[in-house]
């Protein structure tokens, strides 16, 4: 059965243009994901779903950057599969937030993002899962197999 998560960042008022900055980088990073060298969903074995959303400045509330993934199995291992799999792509997209300690790619600074991202996690009321008690795995493998078939 997947979960969801939910993580929410103030983006930096400290650095000019970093909103602009982000969604350039989320621009680009979304182009073309199967390609994408910094960011490998494709490879990742826990994500159902991952999406980032900027929300703009309210009032004396800052721009703030809400990621959104549905993963199968613990937190810790989509936690795990996402630094594998996205090191550069996080760090450049979190940089640009509040109290990023940075450097996910460095198994030294590993422990540090993976607290970011749990002091910011916010709760999850609702989530749509399109296949009930399927897997990432069974999903990918139906997948194969209607290609094959279809060949």
């Amino acid at each position: 059965m997947p979960h969801a998560l939910t993580i929410l960042t103030n983006i930096r008022r400290d650095r000019e243009g970093a909103e602009h900055q982000l969604r350039a980088i989320l621009e680009c990073h979304g182009r073309d994901l199967r390609s994408n060298p910094q960011l490998q969903f494709h490879a990742m074995t826990t994500v159902h779903f991952a999406a980032w959303l900027i929300l703009p400045q309210v009032g004396d509330r800052p721009a703030r950057l809400l990621l959104e993934t549905n993963y199968d199995g613990e937190l810790s291992e989509h936690l795990d599969d996402l630094i594998n799999h996205a090191a550069p792509a996080l760090d450049a997209i979190y940089a640009l937030c509040e109290e990023y300690p940075g450097n996910a790619r460095d198994n030294n600074s590993r422990a540090r993002v993976v607290e970011f991202f749990m002091r910011h996690r916010a709760s999850t009321s609702a989530f749509f899962v399109g296949l009930p008690d399927r897997s990432v795995e069974d999903i990918r493998n139906a997948i194969s197999v209607y290609e094959e078939a279809k060949e």
